[in-house]
């Protein structure tokens, strides 16, 4: 998922752990309140644009099946815990590279601190600060090394990230978790 950026994010860039104040990362039961049929759900593991590791994942959509959102369960996970999510807009390259996905009540998909779909990136950089900021064309890096922070150990995961998509001065596509061991 990550890429070898040697970027530590400072102490005032605060992560985002969850979707719509619900699904928590490492957090099975959340993912029951999430979506009540949780344990129906069957995981895929195809190699995509969507997934180029080969994790295991789910794939949500929202009312209107808009938008997106994959959350990933790494090897050796709990069932139904997720390490990392994407959340991006629902295309026809979506639709042709994952084989099933699973409508949601929800309007729209947004982490904790309201950063969602279409938000200016101004917007961005007011709730996410600028900090450390690695920028490669139009994706922005944020990234916490286990060894500089108490939330990454916690989750005994080597490193965070948050990376944000960005086009015609619009977030397009959020990924956030942590990366595999």
């Amino acid at each position: 998922m990550i890429l070898s950026l040697q970027c530590l994010a400072q102490e005032e860039f605060f992560p985002d752990s969850t979707i719509n104040g619900v699904l928590f990362l490492s957090n099975p039961q959340s993912s029951r309140i999430f979506y009540k049929d949780i344990s129906k759900i069957h995981l895929q593991d195809e190699i995509s644009s969507y997934n180029p590791f080969g994790y295991s994942f789910v794939a949500f959509v929202n009312k209107d099946t808009s938008q997106y959102l994959i959350a990933f369960e790494f090897d050796g996970d709990v069932i139904n815990s997720f390490s990392a999510f994407e959340i991006g807009y629902v295309t026809d390259s979506f639709l042709k590279n994952v084989n099933a996905y699973y409508v949601t009540d929800y309007d729209v998909f947004k982490t904790e601190s309201e950063i969602c779909l279409n938000m200016s990136s101004s917007q961005l950089f007011d709730l996410k600060g600028k900090y450390c900021l690695d920028k490669c064309r139009n994706k922005f890096f944020y990234i916490i090394k286990a060894d500089n922070s108490i939330f990454v150990q916690r989750y005994k995961a080597p490193e965070y990230y948050m990376i944000f998509t960005i086009e015609k001065d619009a977030v397009c596509k959020i990924e956030f978790g942590f990366t595999y061991p």
